[in-house]
Formats: C-alpha cells, sequence, structure tokens
C-alpha cells in the first residue's frame, strides 16, 4: 500500500476510533473502564451477597479531536443495562470479594458520521470477572484500602465490519484499581481511586488489526452522609492514555478527558438501596463529550 492511501486510511478511521472506542464497550464504562461509585472502597460486612441492577443512559453530540469540535450534531445515544453479583468474605483474615458484570443494551447513531453510516446496535457486552481485595477494613478508624482486578472476557455481540460500533469488544482486558476511603468525620467521607488497564488486539477492526496503549483514570468521591439511610456525593473522573494504533499506524486519539457526577443514594429497606446519579463530561480532548449522563441503580444485599 502506498504512502497516500495509508494517510488517507488514518484520516478516516482515526475519528471513527475515538469516537466509539470507550462509550461503546459496556454499559458501566465511560472513558475510565470500570467506573467507582461512591461508597464502593467501603467493604460491606462478611457473608454479605450483592446483587444490583444499573440503567445507564447517556446522549452525545459534539466530537471532539485534539481538543477542537469537528462534529456538532452527532446525536449518538446510549441505553445499557448492568447485572452486577458479588459476594464478600473472609480469607486469611482479608475480606474479599468477587464479582461478575454482565451487560445488554443499545446504541443509536443517528446521523452518518464518516465511514460509519447511521445504525442501531443492540446485544451483550463482554462478561468482566474479577474481585475486590481489602488489604485494610477497619470501620472503627473509617479507614479502607481495597485492589480490585477484573478480566473482560471477549464474549459479547461483536461484528467486524463495524469496527468499534459494537456492544462486545473482541479483545480481552485486564483492568486493575487501587481504593482508599477515608472517614474524616461522621458525616463526611473521602475516596480515591487510581485505575491502569491493559488492552489486548483486535484482528478483526473492519477488517484491520487494532492495538491500544494502556489507560489510566483517576477518581475521587467526597460524600457527606445526610443520616443512616441517606448520602449524597459530588465525584470527578479524570481518564488519560490509550493512543490506539491501526494495521501499526498511530491514531493521535489519546485521552485527557474528564467528568463531574452527583449521586443520591438511599436504603428504602435494610437491604435494598437506590441510587440516582446525574453528571456531564467537563471537558473532551477525543472523543465524544456527553452533554447528559443519568444512571439508576437497583441494589438488594443479603
Amino acid at each position: 500500500m502506498n504512502i497516500k492511501n495509508i494517510l488517507g486510511l488514518k484520516r478516516v478511521y482515526s475519528i471513527v476510533i475515538i469516537t466509539f472506542s470507550f462509550i461503546l464497550t459496556a454499559a458501566y464504562l465511560h472513558a475510565e473502564e470500570l467506573a467507582v461509585d461512591p461508597n464502593d472502597v467501603i467493604a460491606p460486612p462478611s457473608d454479605i451477597t450483592f446483587t444490583a441492577f444499573y440503567s445507564v443512559n447517556s446522549k452525545s453530540d459534539k466530537l471532539y479531536r485534539n481538543g477542537n469540535v469537528v462534529l456538532n450534531d452527532a446525536d449518538l445515544q446510549t441505553n445499557m443495562g448492568v447485572l452486577r453479583l458479588g459476594h464478600n468474605f473472609d480469607i486469611a483474615g482479608l475480606k474479599v470479594m468477587p464479582q461478575l458484570v454482565v451487560t445488554y443494551g443499545q446504541i443509536d447513531l443517528g446521523r452518518n458520521l464518516v465511514s460509519q453510516p447511521a445504525r442501531s446496535s443492540t446485544g451483550f457486552g463482554d462478561p468482566v470477572i474479577g474481585a475486590t481485595t481489602w488489604l485494610i477494613a477497619d470501620p472503627e478508624s473509617r479507614t479502607w484500602l481495597g485492589i480490585p482486578a477484573y478480566l473482560s472476557i471477549p464474549m459479547g455481540d461483536y461484528d467486524g465490519q463495524h469496527g468499534a460500533f459494537n456492544i462486545g469488544e473482541n479483545r480481552w482486558k485486564a483492568i486493575t484499581q487501587l481504593g482508599y476511603a477515608k472517614g474524616i468525620t461522621d458525616k463526611f467521607f473521602v475516596e480515591a481511586i487510581g485505575e491502569l488497564s491493559f488492552y489486548g488486539k483486535n484482528n478483526n477492526f473492519n477488517g484491520m488489526k487494532m492495538q491500544q496503549d494502556p489507560s489510566q483514570s483517576l477518581m475521587g468521591h467526597l460524600t457527606y452522609k445526610v443520616n443512616d439511610k441517606t448520602s449524597i456525593s459530588m465525584s470527578y473522573y479524570h481518564t488519560f492514555g490509550g493512543e490506539s494504533k491501526l494495521n501499526g499506524i498511530d491514531q493521535s486519539d489519546r485521552k485527557n478527558n474528564n467528568r463531574w457526577l452527583a449521586t443520591a443514594s438511599t436504603w428504602v429497606t435494610p437491604g435494598l438501596n437506590i441510587q440516582l446519579q446525574y453528571g456531564q463530561d467537563i471537558e473532551t480532548q477525543n472523543g465524544f463529550k456527553q452533554g447528559d449522563r443519568i444512571n439508576l441503580r437497583l441494589a438488594k444485599v443479603f
């Protein structure tokens, strides 16, 4: 292939990559691979089974390239459902919670975007398995330190002809995190989480091989306990790295994006929790900028 054709492919597919590479991966995934909610770093009691269903909905119109708007009316909507299962128990004096995350949803692109025509995609995302191990879980001092590790298995719905416009990703992913939580008063808690993700190859991305550098994310929460049942939180998420290649050609799509999220959570019964979230992107370097993000979670513990 001559240089002119290579550069042409780079111009066409770089827009497609930055548009979809993170948003379409799974329902609970934003720029960070596995977003950590407020209070998630705090270890639950032992022998607790956790079942949660998430409804994650977002709308994006603006597409950014190197910090500049290249499209104002892209009309991308995602509506996802996530089932998350976990059980907490003690091993050698440490609290451990294995988890399974299963995604099903729909992605709608309302208009043609470069080489990708308007279409709708529905199906299952790649299942995620893993566990969180708490090195520190001390309710008396209100201190927690957890290490989650997850593996995304390429079993979701995927059509290589549509590249990133799929619910599944057709590649393995390893996601590692480190989370710290501290009660600074009886009412206020802070949480800080770092994430590092590694990506396998996708050998059928529009007939090409896609590779991606590791990505990193920082997440922080400030939570106020209104009472024993209800809390409100403000969160900040920042993601960077993760530049991709197509057939060895750099796509110049490195992430440097951030967003805010507000959360209200309440226990309607001792074993049933309802959580509502609203947020928006603050700044987007490459990719879609989310205008509105609305999440609902129903969680049952027993």
